[in-house]
């Protein structure tokens, strides 16, 4: 699944809840949207994220 793909691959599917809204595009561009919001709160979370 698109949207899991940020959590998968920072080993971070356990211990996370998210909760996104999205509105307008087709269902794979909303899915895309989700998982760049996704990705760029797990590198909030943890900086060194961002060298993955």
């Amino acid at each position: 699944m698109v949207v899991r793909q940020p959590l998968e691959a920072t080993q971070m599917t356990k211990g996370v809840d998210i909760k996104a809204t999205v509105t307008g595009g087709g269902s794979f561009g909303q899915a895309g949207a989700i998982r760049h919001g996704i990705a760029r709160a797990l590198v909030q979370y943890d900086e060194n994220l961002n060298l993955l």
